[in-house]
């Protein structure tokens, strides 16, 4: 059988948005909902036991993650360790430091997993893994010295060559954008010169989706949603199998985002907007994140409601 690999990227361990809380280990309940994908991810990996695991970069959301953050990602990591599986993890934009002297998160996971591949600070690294050769490229400080390490690559005879690289790419930029500060961008043309991979296993942008024009490059996507923009594609990962390549998406169930669009407020005080809000909503909203724009508020409305909010948030504590 051909070597099949599990590509997932865009986990962002410790991300947290809004003010609810997760009540059984009381901690912001989008930041569980991330752990528990992330979770979903590796006993998957464990259950199917590929010849290799991939992750393409932005495995914390932020380059000093919560302590929480870096225990589930040793703890997942170790998991697929256990298993015998080998596993390659380059570092995204999210983690990477922009001053050198703030130290990178990495090395203290390499230090705790030793026997997991770990890729930063601008680092390319070629892994031999049984018949695959792993090229791995952790983000850089500025395009033109990720494009140097790409222009380094050279595939390994009688190997199946694998690529694992973090940025956006040019011919997306102006379609997908993650508007993110310290992105980088790949050059389409150095794409089109590793013809000869088995695969480009790329992170960075949410959505899974192959590369357009190039036949062996994918997207993994995110395993949840940082926002609104994901709302319309699913989270998950890929399953790849090389010679011949077949890429399959694998879903991961996540928690429900829904974009009501904006409510004419205009000329409403803060309880008409809050009774046309609610009408919005009820009956349609179960344990989802949504989102709903009240247009043309008033500032005298709008004061009201923080108020009101605010005196609702503290009886509850």
């Amino acid at each position: 059988a051909p070597p099949r690999i599990v590509h997932f990227s865009a986990t962002h361990l410790g991300y947290s948005e809004h003010s609810a809380s997760d009540p059984a280990p009381g901690i912001n309940l989008r930041e569980t909902d991330f752990y528990r994908a992330f979770r979903l991810v590796i006993d998957d990996v464990v259950a199917k036991r590929p010849a290799l695991a991939i992750h393409a970069g932005d495995l914390f959301d932020m380059v000093r993650p919560p302590n929480r953050a870096i225990s589930e990602a040793i703890e997942g990591f170790r998991s697929i360790s256990a298993a015998g599986i080998p596993l390659v993890v380059i570092a995204g934009n999210h983690e990477t430091p922009r001053v050198r002297a703030t130290g990178n998160i990495f090395r203290a996971l390499q230090a705790a997993l030793p026997e997991v591949h770990f890729v930063f600070d601008g680092a390319y690294r070629t892994i031999e893994i049984g018949g695959l050769a792993v090229h791995a490229i952790a983000d850089a400080a500025t395009d033109e010295a990720l494009d140097a390490n790409l222009r380094a690559v050279q595939a390994i005879p009688g190997r199946e060559n694998v690529l694992d690289v973090h940025g956006g790419t040019s011919r997306l930029q102006s379609s997908v954008s993650s508007g993110e500060f310290n992105q980088h961008f790949v050059p389409h043309d150095r794409l089109r010169a590793l013809s000869d991979f088995a695969y480009l296993a790329f992170g960075h942008y949410h959505i899974p989706m192959a590369i357009e024009g190039v036949d062996n490059a994918w997207y993994s996507g995110s395993t949840e949603r940082t926002g609104f923009s994901d709302a319309r594609h699913e989270c998950g990962y890929l399953e790849v199998d090389l010679s011949p390549l077949r890429v399959r998406p694998v879903p991961v169930p996540v928690r429900t985002m829904i974009d009501f669009g904006e409510i004419d407020c205009a000329g409403l005080d803060h309880r008409q907007a809050l009774d046309a809000l609610r009408r919005t909503v009820e009956g349609k909203v179960t344990d989802a994140v949504f989102r709903v724009v009240l247009a043309d508020l008033s500032p005298q409305a709008m004061a009201a409601i923080t108020v009101e909010r605010q005196l609702r948030m503290n009886s509850r504590t």
